[in-house]
């Protein structure tokens, strides 16, 4: 009996480890991030004598792609995540299916966007179209791997998603191929002359995608949501199914770590929140499949509670952060219901 105890321990250890949540979009961005690639075309003005004017703009450049394009573009990921998670039911075999295919056939993923790289390179200077050309398939490289990570992540190929990938990487393309202006102008005036319209495109693709989720949320039916005051007093019957007294003198961790939130209108959603992660994170190994699947549907549904009230308060932050959630742990609930139906 002890040797089967062991065994079901075992084997409940390795599909947890599985079972780890996949990597999110937003960490893929950093696969295709330029300033991975661009030493080499920067090179080349060091060879015409600009050393300190190339050394200042690779500088300025360096520090607007990490301060001002990066933060936004994992938003823009994040965003993705999100809408995909509530548009996708992921099939495990599905996806290594997609995987292994992408891996096979990954130069025609790479050649969806030749024609416009080529367009890009038209308007390089001659010196230093060649160090241009192989940053620019280093890139496109990352790039198509990185969509094969995607959709690996996905279980589909969600071609909205890629779409918005290829924008984006072509947008800092475009950037790039400005290098001759970008190492001639005065660093002070990089930012207004070249950053910021980039950075506005970006912008505008960040809103599109913004957009995307508005239209999921639009489909919830809110219409059975109650008032706050009865949202409430469900989160709070949830909060004492699983913890039914409350020692002022000795906090739980999560009581704690939500102190801060104590009065406010989210404060029982959160704390709830913290306390089911907290179970699901120590106690995964002692807990059933349907009781992970039951835990996550009700943090789904909390969710989506909050996405409604925040709706009807024109709570644009709280609305935010409640999307997110949503989307989250529906997506957690799905992959969970497809290995129990597996």
């Amino acid at each position: 009996m002890k040797i089967v105890k062991i065994f079901l321990v075992l084997c409940l250890s390795v599909m947890l480890f599985l079972m780890q949540p996949k990597p999110s979009l937003a960490s893929f961005w950093h696969k295709i991030d330029p300033t991975r690639y661009i030493g080499k075309i920067f090179k080349i003005p060091f060879e015409y004598g600009g050393e300190a004017t190339a050394k200042a703009a690779l500088a300025e450049l360096n520090k607007f792609i990490k301060s001002d394009i990066n933060p936004l573009l994992d938003d823009v990921f994040k965003k993705v995540d999100d809408v995909a998670a509530k548009n996708i039911l992921r099939s495990e075999e599905a996806a290594k299916i997609l995987m292994e295919d992408g891996k096979k056939n990954i130069l025609e993923i790479e050649n969806e966007v030749v024609e416009d790289i080529d367009q890009i390179l038209e308007i390089v200077d001659d010196k230093y179209r060649g160090a241009m050309q192989e940053t620019f398939s280093e890139i496109n490289r990352a790039r198509a791997e990185a969509l094969i990570d995607v959709r690996y992540t996905l279980g589909t190929v969600d071609r909205a998603v890629e779409a918005r990938i290829n924008q984006i990487t072509l947008e800092m393309m475009r950037l790039l191929a400005k290098v001759d202006e970008i190492v001639q102008k005065a660093p002070e005036t990089l930012y207004n002359d070249l950053f910021s319209p980039t950075l506005t495109r970006l912008e505008e693709l960040q809103q599109d995608t913004f957009n995307q989720l508005d239209e999921l949320v639009k489909k919830l039916d809110c219409s059975t949501v109650g008032t706050i005051k009865e949202v409430k007093l469900g989160i709070e019957a949830s909060v004492k199914s699983i913890r039914p007294f409350s020692l002022p003198l000795f906090p739980t961790y999560c009581e704690k770590k939500m102190g801060t939130l104590a009065g406010t209108e989210i404060y029982l959603y959160r704390l709830y929140e913290c306390e089911i992660n907290e179970i699901l994170a120590k106690r995964a190994k002692t807990l059933t499949i349907q009781q992970i699947l039951d835990n996550y549907s009700q943090l789904e549904l909390h969710a989506s509670q909050m996405v409604c009230l925040a709706k009807r308060s024109n709570a644009t932050g709280i609305m935010e952060s409640a999307q997110s959630d949503w989307a989250k742990y529906g997506m957690e609930y799905r992959r969970w219901r497809d290995y129990l139906n597996q």
